[in-house]
C-alpha cells in the first residue's frame, strides 16, 4: 500500500493529491508548511513518524527557483 506525507503550501492542492492517493488504495496525509523552515520541516517529520513509522523515501519535489 503507497503510503505517503505530502508537504505543501496550497492546502487546496495538497489535499487534492492526497485524496488522489487514497482513490487508488493508499493512505495520505497533507501538511501545510513551508521547506525552507526547518521548525516546519521537523514538525512533518515527527508526523510521519507517528503516522507511519518511518521515512522509506523522500522526493523532494519544492519549487523555490519560482520568481
Amino acid at each position: 500500500m503507497l503510503q505517503s506525507l505530502i508537504i505543501g503550501m496550497n492546502q487546496e492542492k495538497g489535499e487534492a493529491v492526497a485524496k488522489r492517493i487514497e482513490g487508488m488504495g493508499g493512505k495520505a496525509i497533507f501538511i501545510v508548511a513551508n521547506v525552507i523552515d526547518k521548525k516546519a520541516v521537523e514538525k512533518a517529520k515527527t508526523i510521519v513518524h507517528n503516522t507511519f513509522g518511518k521515512i522509506d523515501i523522500l522526493i523532494n519535489g519544492a519549487g523555490e527557483n519560482h520568481p
